[in-house]
């Protein structure tokens, strides 16, 4: 079982006045519980297609000091790429890397960071329209 935040989220207005304590003290309870993993939406970049952007570059990132509370898996989420996936791994921010978007406009995500192909753009107006536009209509890879 996990878990999984959006300390700096601002979907649906939605905020917290002091982020880093709020977030601080739960990612503290959870870990007590032994979860299986803490699952951390904190956008790098400017995703563009969400309704959240990125924190200044000044900002002090809550992934971070999750990181020195959570001892068990933590995943990253937020505008990562295959470069600064890998890159944030190897710092030891965090266990593994979840890609949300470009997986909607990319079925084949693997195969296109393990080539260093092109991605799909994707479209916002069809996410979560309950549709399948936007979920299944996006080109794959030729195949060799």
């Amino acid at each position: 079982m996990g878990f999984k935040i959006s300390p700096s989220g601002t979907f649906n207005s939605m905020s917290d006045s002091n982020p880093i304590e709020t977030f601080s003290y739960l990612a503290k309870e959870l870990d007590r519980l032994a979860l299986g993993y803490l699952h951390v939406f904190e956008p790098i970049v400017n995703l563009g297609a969400a309704p959240t952007e990125a924190a200044p570059a000044e900002a002090e990132r809550i992934l971070l000091l999750l990181r020195q509370i959570f001892r068990h898996t933590l995943i990253a989420n937020g505008g990562y790429d295959a470069r600064s996936g890998d890159a944030a791994i190897a710092r030891g921010e965090a266990d593994l890397v979840a890609f949300g978007v470009p997986f909607l406009a990319n079925p084949d995500l693997p195969m296109r960071y393990r080539k260093n192909a092109p991605l799909n753009t994707p479209d916002p107006t069809t996410f979560y329209s309950g549709e399948e536009k936007g979920y299944i209509d996006y080109p794959a890879l030729a195949q060799p």
